[in-house]
């Protein structure tokens, strides 16, 4: 017998049991409606009040409420920790995102932050995001290395990140974002070298990550390097995602769309002929994360 139930005076959700593309994404049911679920909390009806198929031991009803799917949060940088509200600021007075950048802020700035927290503070941080996060109805997130700039580093965040993963009341994935920026010290094409031939084979042997990334930007990795870091991923058996388009249109979107990305996110500059190649294929856009 399921443990319980509840009843809304609206219920609302996609239409069909799986993803859909397209126009079948528009499919919706809006009906008055509840749910039921078992003892472990799975959810294993779905539908209108008066089709319930068993009396509830527990019952609940929102009468002038509305139940919704949990929230999908496809594009964290948890675990992290320390603020950059500032910078926020700084951009809405008009400081651009490439001076930040230039000026050691932005990534450089969470990765020294990162770095110099053990790796309780860090925990305890995203921890309370977490939580916040799911008092505001996400169920569902992506979790993202990035701040290490180093193997160790990035080691260090993905082991973090499924720690993090075991103890938030949200269902995690765990993204390895192998190219963020390139750390001080190195040239581009060495990290990315390194991101290929250590980093990303250690995160998949380890089952660190569940899928890479890569930031593909002028002040960041090319379009040869996404080439690269593709090849890594699927010879590590991993999906590829990838950071298109924030900046200026480079041609990310269309990439990622050849390439078979799981997911082409930002995309704030994106062209018309990424939009077109994302239209066709099977790459997710993830729209201003």
């Amino acid at each position: 017998m399921a443990r319980g139930a509840a009843v809304a005076a609206t219920l609302a959700t996609a239409r069909g049991p799986l993803p859909a593309r397209g126009v079948a994404a528009t499919a919706t049911v809006i009906s008055p409606g509840g749910i039921a679920w078992d003892d472990d909390g799975t959810i294993v009806f779905v539908g209108p009040a008066d089709d319930l198929p068993w009396e509830p031991v527990s019952f609940g009803r929102i009468d002038e409420g509305t139940i919704l799917p949990g929230f999908v949060d496809c594009h964290v940088h948890l675990p992290f920790v320390g603020w950059r509200a500032d910078e926020f600021e700084a951009r809405l007075a008009g400081v651009s995102y490439r001076d930040i950048h230039g000026n050691e802020g932005g990534i450089f700035r969470s990765a020294r932050m990162f770095a110099e927290a053990d790796d309780e503070a860090v925990l305890s941080f995203s921890k309370a995001l977490a939580a916040e996060m799911a008092a505001h109805g996400t169920t569902a997130m992506e979790l993202k290395s990035g701040y290490g700039l180093s193997v160790e580093g990035e080691v260090r965040q993905l082991r973090l990140a499924r720690r993090l993963a075991e103890a938030v009341p949200q269902t995690c994935a765990v993204t390895l974002l192998a190219c963020h920026a390139i750390p001080d010290g190195w040239a581009r094409e060495d990290w990315v070298t390194t991101a290929c031939e250590e980093l990303i084979p250690a995160s998949a042997k380890e089952g660190l990550a569940d899928a890479v990334d890569i930031y593909v930007e002028d002040i960041a990795f090319s379009l040869t390097d996404l080439e690269r870091v593709a090849a890594a991923a699927s010879a590590a058996g991993l999906p590829l995602r990838v950071h298109a388009d924030q900046l200026g249109p480079s041609g990310a979107a269309e990439a990622a769309a050849a390439l078979g990305a799981r997911s082409a996110d930002h995309l704030n500059h994106v062209s018309d002929a990424g939009v077109a190649a994302l239209g066709e294929g099977r790459t997710a856009a993830v729209l201003l994360p």
